[in-house]
């Protein structure tokens, strides 16, 4: 029920696991680095993300500080984020 074309992980942990679902999923990989405040994008990838459908996928969120500097990285460059997933869940609902 929420399709997409490639899996964007935080490299701040997320990233080896994200990498993992795509290459089982068939599915392209992004991954968000921290900069400065917030998360980027290479920028040699960010034409090939207007429009794209990304899941996101970490390890694990806590803060989730990086999950959702991922997904605002994703909604800079044109993308729709239709999924959210990780292995453990801390804390209050994002």
């Amino acid at each position: 029920p929420h399709p997409f074309d490639l899996v964007c992980g935080p490299l701040a942990g997320g990233a080896i696991l994200a990498f993992a679902a795509a290459a089982e999923l068939d599915r392209g990989f992004v991954a968000a680095e921290p900069a400065g405040d917030g998360f980027r994008l290479p920028d040699a990838l960010r034409p090939a993300l207007a429009g794209a459908r990304v899941a996101v996928v970490d390890d694990a969120i806590n803060a989730g500080s990086a999950t959702r500097g991922a997904i605002a990285a994703l909604r800079e460059a044109g993308a729709e984020v239709t999924a959210v997933g990780a292995l453990l869940v801390l804390g209050e609902a994002m």
